[in-house]
């Protein structure tokens, strides 16, 4: 034996002379039998290696020389005695990369569907859920355990209204031994939709826990089951009143104050305020009551204690009434000289008896379908609340980004539950300034005259409209004062600075070019002085800027960003005399 590797042994031999070829056998053991496979050996070659072997495996191999005028037809010596050899130990196991990208979507009240990337000779992979920050546990994936072949998992029976994270390991096939397991990937947390159970009500003795959620049109409470199927439950539905204290739940006495008609639920949905005629509507409060009741031993119907539970639908996205516009405008918060959108102010209606969370997403004006969704990128957290119904607060957004689009998210919630989420008006802020400004001259001399162009180009950015129409551009030149200075006058030549930007100027149209944008100052013709030296200059001044095109705004009509100037001096000769 020559040597080895992980998966062969190489054995070698003194050659024969005469030999034409050598015929080898291996074995597992020192018995050799028919039924081992053998090998030619076409001298001169004196070695043989048996691969695809496992680490650590004993072999044997015995040789005999083969003389003869073919290959096929070889006479044979006798077979030497078998000489054994091992191979290697296998190279130590290592671990499969671990899963990336894993992300959550599809959230529902009991399932989140979690995904990830494919790992190389993965064969599957082991997904585990943490509710709340508690202990890793298997997830359940599509009903079934927490292995799964492909890269996705419906992950069920979830609570509703709960945080959960979840991680994810590759794992190799068992006849796979130069891997391991991955190292675990895991997820941001990510809520259940719906309301979890909450702490016991007020008006009970913790008998029934209500909760509830909504959306903008409907309210559902729930309650905890009865354990004795026996019981069954009344409820009564109660308007908010007017009193700043919400009223009683009604005694069993008042005739059809008490509904009867779901006895063994343990929920119900309201669309209708308690007349059962008025629908619900965004921003409406509903109260609910709710008793067990039962049948005892004598016949006798017992009742007993009340919970209840008050919940509000979404909150109305209209601007409440009576709020200047003034207020409600971000263009009053732009600054005047550095053209910055400083705050965006938002209005909520409140009611009493809850806290309204308010978040906010955002994007950039430029890509507005990158606007997130309430539900799942709303950021930061502010809570406003009152101590009367219909009242007016406001939430205030002064960290802002330059040409970014801002929406307001709002909740109801209190210690039973949340509404769903209601966006508000959408404000977008101002574009930053247009970068430099290049120039090039193009212009000749004629008899009287210096005419010609000038060609102005500037580039794109993140914080600037990404189309020609999102800017304005105009030009001047101070060839009148120019002129009169170089004929004699006496009056200073006219400085041209961004404060000329407020007067009207030559409008110019912004193209889109192979690198950003540009103008044109055309038609540019400055009067060759008779009196002067042999050339006065004259300045021409390009001013440009971005504009957003909100409609939410008033003053300005076109609200816009800072201007950015750049000028280009000309030189115009003297005429001959």
């Amino acid at each position: 034996m020559t040597g080895t590797t992980s998966s062969s042994i190489t054995w070698s031999w003194n050659g024969v002379e005469g030999a034409l070829g050598y015929q080898g056998q291996f074995s597992t053991d020192a018995t050799f039998t028919d039924s081992d496979p053998t090998f030619i050996i076409v001298a001169p070659a004196t070695s043989h290696t048996v691969s695809n072997l496992a680490g650590n495996v004993t072999g044997f191999f015995r040789v005999r020389s083969g003389t003869g005028t073919s290959l096929t037809d070889l006479t044979y010596s006798d077979w030497t005695d078998g000489v054994s050899g091992t191979s290697a130990a296998p190279p130590a196991a290592v671990p499969l990369g671990a899963p990336g990208n894993v992300s959550t979507s599809g959230v529902g009240q009991s399932s989140i569907t979690v995904s990830w990337s494919a790992v190389d000779d993965a064969d599957h992979y082991e997904v585990e859920q943490q509710a709340d920050g508690g202990s890793w546990v298997d997830a359940t994936c599509g009903g079934e355990d927490n292995e799964v072949d492909g890269t996705q998992c419906v992950a069920g029976g979830l609570d509703r209204g709960t945080s959960y994270a979840f991680r994810v390991r590759a794992v190799p096939a068992s006849s796979n031994t130069a891997n391991t397991v991955s190292a675990w990937s895991t997820s941001g947390a990510v809520s259940t939709a719906g309301t979890p159970a909450r702490d016991p009500v007020t008006g009970g003795d913790d008998e029934l826990t209500i909760t509830w959620e909504s959306d903008n049109d409907s309210i559902t409470f729930f309650w905890d089951a009865a354990s004795d199927t026996r019981i069954t439950h009344i409820y009564a539905v109660l308007d908010p009143g007017t009193d700043p204290l919400r009223p009683a739940c009604p005694a069993l006495t008042v005739a059809d104050a008490w509904k009867d008609d779901m006895p063994y639920a343990v929920a119900v949905r309201r669309t209708q305020q308690s007349d059962d005629s008025t629908a619900l509507a965004a921003g409406s409060v509903l109260g609910l009551c709710v008793r067990r009741t039962w049948t005892d031993d004598d016949d006798n119907v017992q009742y007993g204690p009340v919970s209840v539970a008050w919940a509000a639908t979404s909150p109305d996205g209209a601007q409440p009434t009576g709020i200047p516009a003034t207020q409600i405008q971000p263009g009053t918060k732009d600054d005047a000289q550095t053209r910055k959108t400083n705050a965006i102010d938002w209005f909520v209606t409140l009611d009493q008896g809850f806290t309204y969370e308010v978040r906010t997403v955002s994007a950039t004006v430029a890509d507005p379908s990158e606007l997130g969704s309430c539900a799942n990128d709303a950021t930061g957290s502010t809570n406003l609340s009152s101590n009367t119904d219909n009242a007016s607060e406001r939430f205030r957004l002064s960290t802002l980004s330059t040409y970014t689009e801002y929406k307001a998210c709002v909740r109801a919630t209190n210690g039973q539950g949340d509404s769903g989420w209601t966006e508000l008006v959408t404000y977008q802020t101002l574009p930053g300034q247009p970068g430099s400004v290049g120039s090039t001259p193009d212009v000749e001399t004629g008899a009287a005259n210096v005419t010609g162009s000038i060609e102005w180009s500037f580039g794109a950015s993140a914080t600037l409209p990404e189309q020609p129409d999102g800017y304005e551009a105009k030009t001047f030149d101070n060839s009148a004062s120019a002129l009169a200075a170089a004929q004699g006058g006496t009056d200073p030549v006219e400085s041209l600075t961004v404060n000329k930007c407020t007067e009207t100027g030559t409008a110019a149209t912004v193209n889109e070019t192979g690198s950003g944008f540009g103008f044109s100052s055309t038609g540019l013709s400055f009067t060759r002085a008779t009196n002067a030296e042999r050339t006065y200059s004259v300045t021409v001044l390009a001013c440009v800027r971005a504009k957003l095109a909100d409609a939410q705004r008033t003053s300005p009509a076109t609200p816009h960003g800072p201007w950015r100037i750049a000028t280009r001096t000309v030189s115009v000769t003297k005429l001959a005399q």
